[in-house]
């Protein structure tokens, strides 16, 4: 009996040892920063836009980590029947960011992917409408110069568009599913 009533008190504090070393474990991250910044591109379409980016690196994690939320403007063109049409694009992202070195400085090389919702507006009288896609494949590959609180990010990326039904005149045969762009962010950290 006093076997069993021993392993039993040692299994409760092995466990509640193994209890308390998780949730300390999930408390410890490192120092958390906020950047905003204003970004350009030119590719498919050319435009710009503003992004928020917000640390969630962890202790236990080998490179910085970060979430990234931008909403850009854009202009499109496209070519029907031989004749040009312009659009108006919005396009909001919402991605996760990981900085490569090993000191775990969010600057130096990047790899981003987002999850992507962007509209189209066609106002032209030949054509007109609304063209919408959504994207879960947009990676992006870029690099982080850091200046004090002032960065400089360059990045290309591209984008797998899964498009939806076209509102109005719009249909989708006349899009292209790919989109490549690259472009320059600057941006400032708090």
């Amino acid at each position: 009996m006093k076997k069993v009533v021993l392993l039993a008190m040692l299994l409760t504090v092995g466990l509640s040892f193994g209890q308390e070393k998780e949730t300390t474990e999930s408390k410890k991250s490192t120092e958390k920063k906020t950047t905003f910044g204003l970004f350009g591109f030119a590719g498919n379409t050319i435009g710009g836009g503003v992004e928020m980016e917000s640390s969630y690196t962890k202790e236990k994690d080998t490179y910085a980590k970060t979430l990234v939320l931008n909403g850009g403007y854009g202009k499109l063109e496209i070519t029907r029947n031989g004749i040009t049409a312009d659009a108006v694009v919005n396009e909001a992202s919402f991605g996760a960011r990981t900085y490569v070195n090993k000191n775990k400085a969010e600057k130096g090389f990047f790899y981003t992917n987002y999850l992507t919702y962007g509209t189209a507006k066609f106002k032209e009288s030949f054509y007109s409408g609304k063209y919408r896609y959504f994207s879960f494949f947009k990676p992006e590959l870029g690099y982080r110069f850091q200046f004090g609180n002032v960065n400089l990010n360059l990045f290309i990326n591209t984008m797998w568009k899964i498009e939806l039904k076209g509102k109005g005149q719009v249909e989708n045969r006349f899009h292209d599913n790919w989109k490549t762009k690259g472009g320059l962010t600057v941006g400032y950290t708090f």
